[in-house]
């Protein structure tokens, strides 16, 4: 929603429309209904070369020209009930529900990290509805200090928890 909307964002002088420099560091929202969104959690934020922090935000501003001129459905990988005010304001878009790579372990299909499994055996000894589950998704949003104290309030909740994080999440700009 926050890329659909880089003409809106770049008005409103939070961004450079012509590198994605972020001009204001703050907290905002594209509509007043919608949850708050800190210019530090843009993937081209996340990025110290100038070089790549324009590819990426013009990979998106482009992206997002060529759906509109040439696409006659945009799809997402949502369920409305999940985000009902973002696409309220995008009626074009079309959520078809949460689609997972495969239900078998060996395909790896949609995923772009190594998956993992060995954490499988240890949830499935966990008694239902008791493991906190995080997942940061594949652009780091924290600094090493937020990550930390995300760690330790996880910690201070006394329940177990299993959290998605890419080595990379903690990269500091």
């Amino acid at each position: 929603m926050t890329y659909y909307n880089i003409p809106k964002i770049t008005e409103d002088g939070i961004f450079d429309g012509n590198d994605g420099t972020i001009l204001k560091k703050q907290i905002f929202n594209i509509a007043p209904t919608m949850s708050v969104i800190d210019t530090s959690a843009f993937a081209s934020a996340c990025f110290e070369d100038m070089m790549t922090r324009k590819s990426l935000f013009k990979l998106s501003a482009k992206s997002n020209e060529f759906v509109d001129k040439f696409a006659d459905l945009k799809i997402c990988n949502s369920v409305i009930e999940l985000k009902l005010d973002a696409f309220s304001l995008l009626p074009e878009l079309l959520p078809v529900g949460l689609l997972l790579a495969s239900s078998k372990l060996g395909n790896q299909g949609g995923n772009f990290w190594v998956k993992d499994s060995d954490c499988l055996s240890w949830i499935d000894q966990q008694p239902a509805r008791t493991v906190i589950y995080v997942a940061f998704g594949s652009f780091p949003a924290f600094n090493q200090t937020q990550f930390q104290e995300l760690a330790l309030g996880l910690e201070l909740t006394n329940n177990l928890f299993f959290w998605v994080a890419h080595p990379s999440i903690t990269f500091s700009p």
